[in-house]
């Protein structure tokens, strides 16, 4: 990984986790702070919206735009970030629409 990367990975940058859901677990807990939010793709997957209930996050929905083939509506995603957006969940390739996204 390290041969494209400007920043070079060392193996304390690794984390290994058992499945995507449990990464996923890490992350959102890792994140949460009082009055966060995070902003999650729509359509997504149901387990973003309750790991980030259960984490105390709030979620912000941003759309996918299927007359674009799902590209990120980036005015709509920008309009509902402020001060307290803690991260926002970009999948690529996506799933569940299948896109991957233009530079």
């Amino acid at each position: 990984m390290n041969r494209d990367l400007p920043h070079k990975l060392t193996p304390e940058d690794i984390f290994l986790t058992a499945g995507c859901n449990q990464g996923i677990e890490i992350v959102f807990e890792s994140l949460a702070r009082p009055n966060a939010n995070i902003l999650l793709p729509r359509p997504g997957f149901p387990h973003y919206d309750a790991r980030a209930a259960y984490s105390g996050l709030e979620v912000r929905k941003f759309d996918l735009l299927p007359e674009k083939e799902w590209e990120i509506d980036l005015e709509g995603s920008e309009a509902i970030a402020d001060e307290n957006t803690v991260a926002m969940v970009v999948i690529n390739p996506n799933n569940p629409c299948g896109n991957v996204y233009s530079h």
